[in-house]
């Protein structure tokens, strides 16, 4: 049997793919990238209440049951590729091979599953890790229907959240029809979470409001509503930007935390990804420090104003006093 799975949440544009990429370079990871992607959870709530009945704990235990068959190109074939202590030299060729031309296949065709995922984490050292930027609403529910489960809820300057999801907007890096600022069926679901009702937010307030404010109380209620489960020892608030500053040390933090030996195949890859330029949009190699702050060049500053405004009186706000 595998060990426990490992829940790596948070919301999209604050650092998931690098730090799910950096749990991935462990050799003893089955590293799971949205798994829960294609709407395979839409019968769990996005804000779960944190009663859970048998059938749901039974669902959800199948669904991470079935990660070691996955074969889906996104969530078995994101790069770099890294070999596997359980797979061994032949059949880390095989899966490279696999994951290659599956990806091929997928930019000609459309999605496309990987030919072979060969011994894909059985093991009892293997640990499964599932990197998710839609479920963070769901994590205390996930986490008390698996109770020997561990979460990194990694959280992002509201400020940079809100620059990156505009730039990325902008670019036309995103597949939304709308705009994140204007999705309002989702903005009618958060104005139900409890995070919303205690302020008295309702769908007629987001609709007044700019859209730089829309997307600095989306920043609130996801996160705050992880947060219900933050004071157990079983979740890790993580910061984007302290593994930014201090990308070994907190790598160290989060592994010892999910139970992750060290491993140099882990610190090769954290030297590599901080040193190392790449222009692409979603590269995992890039100056980490300098891409946490370019939101203090992109906004100006009354909407830096605005947005702190929104986060002032959260429990969240602790984690960014300094940092404006």
């Amino acid at each position: 049997m595998p060990k426990p799975v490992v829940l790596l949440f948070g919301l999209p544009r604050c650092g998931t793919s690098w730090i799910g990429k950096i749990f991935d370079s462990h050799p003893q990871t089955l590293y799971l990238h949205e798994p829960d992607s294609w709407g395979r959870l839409n019968w769990l709530p996005l804000f779960a209440d944190v009663t859970v009945d048998v059938a749901g704990q039974r669902r959800i235990e199948n669904f991470v049951a079935g990660f070691s068959m996955a074969r889906e190109t996104k969530v078995r074939a994101s790069t770099p590729i890294f070999p596997k202590a359980y797979r061994g030299s032949v059949g880390n060729r095989l899966f490279a091979t696999s994951a290659w031309t599956a990806k091929l296949l997928a930019h000609l065709r459309g999605e496309w599953p990987l030919p072979w995922v060969g011994p894909s984490g059985r093991g009892q050292q293997v640990q499964p890790v599932w990197k998710s930027i839609e479920s963070l609403g769901r994590l205390p529910w996930l986490l008390a229907a698996l109770p020997q489960a561990r979460a990194v809820h990694l959280l992002r300057h509201p400020a940079g959240f809100v620059a990156s999801v505009l730039h990325g907007e902008s670019a036309g890096r995103f597949t939304a029809a709308d705009p994140a600022s204007e999705d309002y069926g989702l903005y009618e679901i958060l104005a139900t979470t409890e995070p919303a009702r205690r302020r008295g937010l309702d769908l007629p307030a987001f609709r007044t409001m700019l859209p730089v404010e829309r997307l600095a109380w989306r920043w609130v209620i996801y996160n705050e509503a992880a947060l219900t489960v933050g004071a157990s020892d079983r979740c890790l608030v993580m910061p984007y930007e302290r593994v930014c500053e201090e990308p070994g040390e907190r790598t160290r933090q989060m592994f010892d935390f999910v139970g992750l030996p060290w491993h140099a195949q882990t610190e090769d890859f954290v030297h590599a990804s901080t040193t190392r330029e790449q222009s692409a949009y979603y590269s995992v190699f890039k100056d980490p420090l300098r891409a946490a702050n370019k939101w203090r060049d992109a906004l100006p500053a009354e909407v830096v104003t605005r947005i702190r405004a929104v986060v002032a009186d959260t429990a969240l706000a602790q984690h960014y006093a300094d940092q404006w």
